[in-house]
C-alpha cells in the first residue's frame, strides 16, 4: 500500500541529554555535520539545582527574564532543540516566548564555562549515559558556577554517588582529606572525610548539618577542585547532625582538625567556596 512516504522529506533525530551542565559539545557538531537534529532529553537538567545556579540567575535578571526562559534561549542558540514539559499554561507562554531578547556573547561564554564532563544526571537519562554498575575514581569539578549552587539533599538512589565519592578521595588522599560531593559534579549533601579518630578510616555523612559550634579561629585553606588558599573562621569543637549510610539519623561532636574538615566540607554543600 503506497502511505505517501514518498513525498515526505524525513530527518534523523538524536534524543540525548543535553544542558547548560553537561553540553555534549561533540555530539552535538556531530549532528549538526551529518543534518542530525539534536533533541535535548533533560533540557533543564536537575532542575531544582540549575533554577539556583547564580551564574544563570544573574544572566536572566539582566535581561528581565526567568531562568528557565534563559535555559530555554540558551539552547535555541546553542543548536539544539529544547522542549521543555509543563502543565501550567503560564509557564508554557513563558518557554513559548523566546524571541524578544537574546543572549550576547557574554551571556554564552558564562553558560559554556558551566560544561562538566560528568554533569549529566545519573540514573534518569534513558539512553545515552553508560549504565553506572561499579565505584570509580570521578575527575574533580572546578567550575565555580557549580560548586556556588548549594547541594540538594541526598537519599535513598545516591549509594552509587556515595562509592564514587570514597574511591575518589582515596585516589587523591595524598593531597586531599575531605571531599563533598559536588567537588565530583553531583549536587548532592553528601561529604567524605579522612577520620583520625577512627585511625584514618573515611567516614561518610548525609546532609550534614552543624547545629553547635565553639572555640573561633581563623586560618586558611585550600581546596583540590581550586587553586591558591582562601581565610575563613573556624571552630575547634562543632555538633553535627548527619545520617549514615543507611540512611540513620546520628549525632556526633568533632574537635579538632576532623572537626575543620568537615566544616570546610559542609561549606560545599552550603554553595560556599572556600
Amino acid at each position: 500500500m503506497n502511505v505517501g512516504w514518498s513525498s515526505i522529506s524525513a530527518s534523523a533525530t538524536s534524543c540525548l541529554e543535553l544542558h547548560p551542565y553537561f553540553q555534549q559539545r561533540e555530539q552535538l557538531a556531530y549532528d549538526n555535520a551529518h543534518g542530525i537534529i539534536t533533541e535535548a532529553w533533560s533540557p533543564l537538567g536537575r532542575a531544582n539545582q540549575m533554577l539556583r545556579d547564580p551564574d544563570l540567575k544573574r544572566i536572566a535578571a539582566k535581561h528581565g527574564i526567568s531562568v528557565v526562559q534563559a535555559i530555554l534561549r540558551w539552547h535555541l542558540q546553542y543548536g539544539d532543540v529544547a522542549i521543555p514539559k509543563s502543565l501550567n499554561p503560564e509557564r508554557q507562554r513563558q518557554n513559548l516566548d523566546l524571541t524578544a531578547f537574546e543572549l550576547d556573547d557574554q551571556d554564552m561564554a558564562d553558560i559554556a564555562a558551566m560544561d562538566n564532563p560528568e554533569g549529566h544526571t545519573f540514573g534518569q537519562n534513558p539512553i545515552g549515559t553508560k549504565k553506572r554498575d561499579s565505584s570509580m575514581q570521578r575527575p574533580i569539578m572546578t567550575s565555580r558556577s557549580f560548586l556556588r549552587t548549594p547541594s540538594e539533599a541526598a537519599g535513598p538512589g545516591d549509594e552509587q554517588v556515595i562509592e564514587d565519592l570514597v574511591d575518589t578521595l582515596e585516589a587523591n588522599r595524598s593531597r586531599c582529606v575531605g571531599m563533598a560531593a559536588n567537588m565530583i559534579g553531583v549536587g548532592k549533601r553528601i561529604i567524605v572525610f579522612v577520620d583520625e579518630d577512627l585511625g584514618g578510616r573515611i567516614t561518610v555523612m548525609l546532609n550534614p548539618v552543624i547545629t553547635a559550634s565553639d572555640g573561633a579561629f581563623d586560618t586558611q585553606e585550600g581546596c583540590l577542585s581550586l587553586t591558591g588558599e582562601r581565610r575563613t573562621l573556624r571552630y575547634r569543637r562543632i555538633e553535627v547532625n548527619y545520617e549514615d549510610r543507611r540512611f540513620r539519623a546520628r549525632h556526633a561532636t568533632f574537635t579538632g582538625w576532623t572537626a575543620q574538615i568537615i566544616q570546610h566540607e559542609v561549606d560545599h554543600c552550603n554553595g560556599i567556596i572556600i
